[in-house]
């Protein structure tokens, strides 16, 4: 067997799927992931991210809730703007002083991730013998009104004719703050390189009583 993902501190992850991309050969695996001490249930409202100057960062949290952004270089700056002593590198492991301290997938590292879902991609372009470190895409996916945010486990698509003809889609279900689940899909036009989310099969559904469904605001 093979270890393609290995999160620390029983993070876990769960639902995957997967695609092969006929253009380029390459292969997309799909997955949910959570850091430790969270799963579906537990998963709070938000994406993780914050829009500063319009990019989103990932956000972090100390033990009083004060956040933190990652930035450029993953060096990490306090709710001030102030860069501080913290760095992250690219296996999300924190490094104080240039010396590392933790991972902020776990329960013990003085800075963590917020504790929701996250969505993240690795791809293999050798037929599965070797995978790349995972990308997260909430950062472009996961808007902040939403709680879980998962992938549609079993396999992905790609279109082969007509206007997105090349297309590469994913399955996903999210949950907002109340509860309420959706279906619907996460794509990509550029082989992979970024993703987008698509309207879910709630958004402008209708519900009966006259109600026209809404992903973000629906109850019941």
């Amino acid at each position: 067997g093979q270890i393609i993902l290995n999160y620390p501190d029983k993070a876990s992850a769960i639902d995957t799927a997967m695609i092969q991309d006929e253009e380029s050969g390459r292969i997309f695996l799909l997955v949910t992931h959570f850091p430790s001490g969270y799963g579906f249930p537990q998963a709070k409202t938000g994406s993780g991210y914050k829009e500063i100057d319009g990019q989103r960062y990932l956000q972090l949290f100390d033990s009083n809730n004060k956040e933190y952004t990652v930035r450029e270089e993953g060096k990490v700056y306090d709710s001030n703007g102030n860069i501080t002593e913290y760095k992250l590198d690219e296996d999300k492991n924190l490094y104080k002083n240039g010396e590392k301290v933790d991972n902020v997938l776990t329960r013990t590292s003085p800075l963590k991730v917020m504790g929701t879902s996250y969505l993240s991609l690795i791809h293999s372009d050798d037929d599965g013998k070797t995978w790349s470190k995972p990308i997260d895409l909430n950062k472009d996916v996961k808007s902040d009104w939403m709680r879980f945010l998962g992938t549609g486990p079993g396999r992905g698509h790609q279109i082969k004719n007509g206007k997105y003809a090349g297309r590469l889609v994913f399955p996903i279900y999210l949950t907002n703050s109340s509860g309420f689940q959706s279906s619907g899909a996460i794509y990509s036009d550029d082989n992979g390189k970024t993703w987008e989310i698509g309207e879910t099969a709630t958004d402008g559904r209708d519900m009966g009583n006259g109600q026209i469904g809404n992903a973000q605001t629906q109850t019941s």
